[in-house]
């Protein structure tokens, strides 16, 4: 998965349109950054890389970025 591919997941996920989520948003500002967000992070990151995280891995995320990173997304 690329990062515009992310985007658009991560976008659908949390309820915008794909053109408003970009890479640097924090995610203090995003207001459906809940922890119901945070499993479908987990499903998301999980389907595209295999990657096994932690909550606590996530909590540790202040971006969209740090969280693609995390992800191993391009």
């Amino acid at each position: 998965m690329d990062k515009a591919a992310f985007l658009a997941e991560m976008a659908e996920l949390l309820e915008l349109d794909s053109s408003a989520l970009r890479l640097e948003d924090k995610l203090e500002d995003l207001e459906n950054w809940n922890s119901m967000a945070m499993i479908g992070y987990l499903a998301l990151a999980d389907s595209a890389s295999g990657k096994k995280l932690s909550p606590r891995q996530i909590r540790e995320c202040e971006t969209i970025a740090d969280l693609a990173q995390l992800a191993g997304i391009g």
